[in-house]
C-alpha cells in the first residue's frame, strides 16, 4: 500500500501539470465545505482555481459544532456551499445564508442504525430507522460519488472551466477506481473493533464486521462492554481503532482484554487519501 501511495502522488502530479491554467488569487472562486476531507475532494477537481473555506477544523466534534460569526460571514461570501448533507450543524445553514448548495451525499446508498449501540454489520444495512450514518467519506466508492457531485456543482457555478474540472475529475476517478480494486484484494481482516462507529461504509464495502465499543453520543455500560469484548474474542478481531480525541489509556485498558493491534485514526484528516490508506494498512497487516 505504501507503493500505491507513491503511485497515486506521481499520477496526481502529472494530472496537475497536464491541466495547468491556474487563476490568480483575485480571480479564484470561493467555496465553503463542511469538513476537512471535503477540502481534499474539492482541490482534486478544482486545483488552484478555487479557494476553499472549511467550516469545521479537524479537531472539532461534528455532533456539537456550530459555526461562529466569522465562518458564517465567509460562507455568505462563497459562490457555493458544499456540505456533506448529513451532519447536524448543516441543517438549514444554506437557507440562513442564501448560498447555492451542492449536496455531496446525493446518490449515496446510506446506512441507518449504525449508531445504535452494538448493531452487527449485517443488521445495519437498509434498516431505515434512526438517523443516517453521516461518515460517508470513509468509503472509496462513496467518495467517488461525492467527487462527481462536486464536479457538477463546480461546473454549474463556473461553466467556463467545465472541461478543466472534467479532466481533473476523470483522472482522480480513475486513480480511486484502481486503488479500490487493489484494496479489495489486499484486506485480510474480516472484523475490527472501533471506539465509535465511523467506518461503517468501509466495512460494508469490503464485507467486514465493525464492532463498536460505543455510539457517537454515549459509551457502553459494563454489560455492553463485556458483550463487545466477548464478540471481539469470538471473531478474533485483529485491530482496535480509536479516534485521536480519545484518551489512548481508555483504549489500552479495553485492549488488555482483547490483545488486538491499537491503531489511532482521524476521520477528519484533511488528507483524505492518507487516512484511507492508513486504515487499510492496519486491516491488511493483521
Amino acid at each position: 500500500m505504501r507503493r500505491l501511495r507513491w503511485a497515486f502522488l506521481a499520477a496526481l502530479g502529472l494530472m496537475v501539470a497536464a491541466c495547468g491554467g491556474n487563476r490568480s488569487n483575485a480571480d479564484r472562486l470561493s467555496v465553503t465545505v463542511s469538513i476537512p476531507p471535503q477540502r481534499w475532494m474539492v482541490e482534486q477537481i478544482a486545483g488552484d482555481r478555487v479557494e476553499v473555506n472549511t467550516l469545521m477544523e479537524s479537531n472539532a466534534n461534528p455532533e456539537t459544532f456550530e459555526p461562529g460569526v466569522a465562518l458564517l460571514s465567509a460562507l455568505q461570501r462563497s459562490a457555493a456551499y458544499i456540505p456533506v448533507g448529513l451532519l447536524p450543524f448543516e441543517d438549514n445553514l444554506a437557507k440562513r445564508t442564501g448560498v447555492k448548495t451542492v449536496d455531496t451525499s446525493k446518490g449515496i446508498d446510506l446506512l441507518y442504525g449504525t449508531h445504535d449501540h452494538c448493531l452487527a454489520h449485517g443488521e445495519e444495512h437498509h434498516e431505515h430507522h434512526g438517523i443516517a450514518d453521516p461518515h460517508v467519506w470513509s468509503s472509496i466508492p462513496n467518495t467517488r460519488i461525492m467527487l462527481e457531485n462536486i464536479l457538477h456543482g463546480l461546473q454549474e457555478i463556473d461553466p467556463a472551466s467545465k472541461e478543466y474540472y472534467q479532466a481533473r475529475f476523470d483522472s482522480i476517478d480513475h486513480i480511486l477506481d484502481s486503488i479500490n480494486q487493489e484494496v479489495t484484494s489486499k484486506i485480510k481482516a474480516r472484523s475490527f473493533l472501533i471506539w465509535h462507529p465511523s467506518l461503517s461504509y468501509l466495512a460494508r464495502d469490503y464485507g467486514l464486521q465493525q464492532i463498536a465499543i460505543g455510539s457517537e453520543t454515549k459509551e457502553s455500560s459494563p454489560r455492553q462492554l463485556q458483550a463487545t469484548i466477548d464478540q471481539a474474542r469470538s471473531l478474533s478481531a485483529p485491530v482496535l481503532f480509536y479516534q485521536k480525541d480519545i484518551d489512548p489509556r481508555q483504549a489500552q485498558a479495553i485492549n488488555a482484554e482483547i490483545n488486538a493491534k491499537l491503531v489511532e485514526i482521524n476521520p477528519m484528516n484533511p488528507d483524505w487519501l492518507a487516512e484511507i490508506i492508513h486504515v487499510v494498512n492496519a486491516l491488511e497487516n493483521d
